[in-house]
């Protein structure tokens, strides 16, 4: 096999399923003996395994670390038997091409050992909404994990995905930033997947600041951002990202960069804090 599609889930069954009806043997434009797909499950329930026991038996189900996305991610790697590992999403969906055009690039990039793909919304009217999300790479340079391909050799140099990061965010652009440095990351905008835009309620946003202004700040730190412009770095952005979405009059996402402006100027200097004493 050539490739190991590794695909972390928790408690999402109804999004795997349409996820994996893409990369059933014959939805995608490769041999199915040439891939094999992994499914490294978080969730609290048996709900998942029992519906890939049920539907999708070609499938290899794996007990997920319940650590985290970055962790998971790390799990379904361990279990794969392939040279290259090929990042998804559960709430993702592969275009039928998505494997062939990372066949492609590894004959017309021999030398690269880490490539991304494009991640395109569902909906794009939809992400002109208050509060809508999605994760869109049209261009590269970002490597998000939703849509990256890795040679499981580099992948296990690097130390695989920074299991610090708790949350689904930063783990892919701290692996990043370590890929880099052994040789450039091809995009390949042929190379597709579709995620859905969603809209998120402005107080679970809220909520989740002390996770993901956490996320951000460990980012920094081991990127080797001084403490100091760690600290205004995070203060820039809301403050830019707040005028824009008052020029766009978005403003349930203006109360959001206000709210996180507080946090980052109020709350923010203990987490540094805590970070930047422990040794490196």
């Amino acid at each position: 096999m050539l490739f190991s599609v590794i695909i972390p889930t928790c408690d999402r069954p109804d999004l795997l399923s349409l996820c994996l009806n893409n990369l059933a043997p014959g939805g995608q434009s490769v041999n199915p003996d040439s891939y094999e797909v992994i499914v490294t499950d978080d969730g609290i329930n048996d709900t998942t395994k029992s519906l890939i026991e049920k539907e999708y038996s070609w499938v290899r189900w794996v007990n997920g670390p319940k650590k985290g996305p970055a962790a998971n991610r790390n799990n379904g790697a361990r279990y794969a038997e392939s040279k290259w590992l090929v990042f998804t999403d559960d709430d993702c969906l592969p275009a039928r091409d998505w494997l062939k055009a990372y066949k492609e690039a590894t004959v017309q990039h021999p030398n690269s050992k880490a490539f991304e793909g494009a991640i395109l919304p569902d909906n794009f009217e939809a992400l002109k909404e208050d509060m809508a999300e999605c994760p869109v790479n049209n261009k590269g340079g970002l490597f998000w994990s939703a849509n990256i391909m890795v040679e499981k050799k580099l992948f296990e140099a690097v130390g695989g995905f920074d299991e610090e990061f708790i949350m689904a965010a930063n783990e892919d652009q701290e692996i990043y930033k370590k890929i880099m440095e052994q040789g450039i990351v091809p995009f390949y905008d042929n190379a597709i997947v579709i995620h859905p835009v969603k809209i998120i309620s402005l107080s679970k946003k809220i909520a989740l600041l002390p996770k993901s202004e956490t996320s951000q700040i460990l980012l920094r730190y081991k990127q080797h951002y001084s403490v100091y412009s760690n600290y205004f770095d995070g203060v820039r952005i809301h403050l830019f990202s707040g005028f824009d979405n008052l020029r766009k009059k978005k403003f349930k996402r203006l109360l959001y960069n206000t709210a996180g402006l507080f946090y980052r100027l109020l709350f923010c200097p203990l987490i540094i804090y805590k970070v930047y004493r422990r040794k490196v």
